[in-house]
């Protein structure tokens, strides 16, 4: 629950500093859909704690660890796509 907190922070930081050069140079949705997948991560754990050996947890464990992973890294492979044709 302090990770999912400290993620809607960030979240709500890159937001207020938006027109930043910083935050602008690393471009806000990119960072918006990195944290999303961060949060999505997070749930996983929890998930976990709740229903453990439970099927409807398990299945819900999966979605959330591999669309966690597909957000933060679909987001990180973009940028690095649109680095190279800067």
């Amino acid at each position: 629950c302090i990770m999912i907190a400290a993620s809607l922070v960030m979240s709500l930081t890159v937001h207020l500093l938006r027109n930043t050069t910083v935050i602008l140079a690393a471009n806000p949705m990119f960072l918006h859909v990195i944290i999303v997948g961060c949060i999505l991560s997070y749930c996983t754990v929890l998930l976990a704690v709740a229903g453990f050996g439970e099927q409807p947890y398990c299945i819900g464990i999966e979605w959330t660890r591999h669309l966690g992973f597909a957000f933060i890294f679909s987001a990180i492979i973009l940028k690095c796509y649109r680095h190279v044709f800067i």
